[in-house]
């Protein structure tokens, strides 16, 4: 790393072993291939387990690295996809092959994180070289939301209303949005929505013990998860959640970027 070290981010990314869990299921072939439970207590993701792999050192011997071998692990399915850079490569060009592979345009929105061997967080500085801001050859990179929409009316793109669902469901897990609990229990619906489909109440039965299936917030009580399925209820019909409840975000505690990952970009 370079000599003019950055604050460190506070620790609001995901934390790898946190990921939504539900308990043990099987898939029936049900069209929106909803998991109906099973007796087991065992757990298993609803997404797949995320590491972020720490810098290994490698070549401090031998001065800067000629290339850089970086691996970026996306938002959505912990896939990772890695490419080789040019020792004069920037940032910016990282994000932007990172961008290319899931076909984003709409770049403002996003950016890339890391973490250092003292396990703090940094975002990517796009406009400096990689061999000014890292002394190893093996990066180990994260797509993340830096900033969500003041208006996601204007999000011109599916593709980027679906990472921001994504990042939503994540900060909503782990207690980073402050909210009241009915925006709360709204957004945990959509969340639903966008897992199981319409609501089934010969699949799902009546009431709201299908929710308590799913961790879907940091703190889940029962009245909070009745409040959910009231929610969840009141989408039906909606083949795909367009964030349109995402102006709840705005409530969200809305800190200087730079020291946190998420801030609003006001359009």
């Amino acid at each position: 790393m370079g000599n003019n070290k950055k604050p460190p981010a506070q620790a609001s990314a995901e934390n790898a072993h946190n990921d939504i869990m539900i308990r043990s299921k099987t898939v029936n072939n049900h069209p929106n291939g909803l998991l109906k439970s099973q007796p087991s207590q065992s757990s298993t993701s609803l997404f797949s387990r995320l590491s972020l792999s720490k810098l290994s050192p490698s070549h401090l011997m031998g001065g800067w690295p000629h290339k850089f071998l970086v691996n970026v692990q996306m938002l959505d399915d912990g896939k990772t996809v890695s490419e080789v850079f040019k020792k004069d490569s920037t940032g910016q060009d990282v994000f932007d092959y990172a961008c290319k592979c899931l076909d984003i345009v709409e770049k403002e929105y996003f950016g890339l994180r890391y973490q250092d061997e003292n396990n703090h967080r940094y975002w990517l500085d796009l406009s400096k070289p990689l061999s000014k801001q890292f002394r190893v050859n093996n990066l180990a990179l994260s797509f993340r939301v830096r900033f969500y929409p003041e208006n996601p009316a204007c999000l011109r793109e599916e593709v980027t209303r679906y990472q921001l669902f994504v990042q939503l469901q994540r900060d909503l897990l782990h207690g980073r949005l402050h909210l009241p609990q009915m925006n709360a229990a709204s957004l945990a619906g959509l969340v639903l929505q966008s897992v199981l489909g319409d609501y089934d109440e010969e699949l799902m039965g009546t009431g709201s013990d299908y929710v308590s299936e799913y961790k879907l917030l940091l703190k889940q009580s029962q009245r909070l998860e009745e409040r959910i399925a009231l929610a969840h209820q009141s989408y039906n019909g909606m083949t795909r959640p367009k964030l349109k409840q995402m102006k709840d975000i705005k409530q969200a505690q809305e800190i200087t970027i730079g020291t946190t990952v998420h801030g609003v970009l006001y359009s």
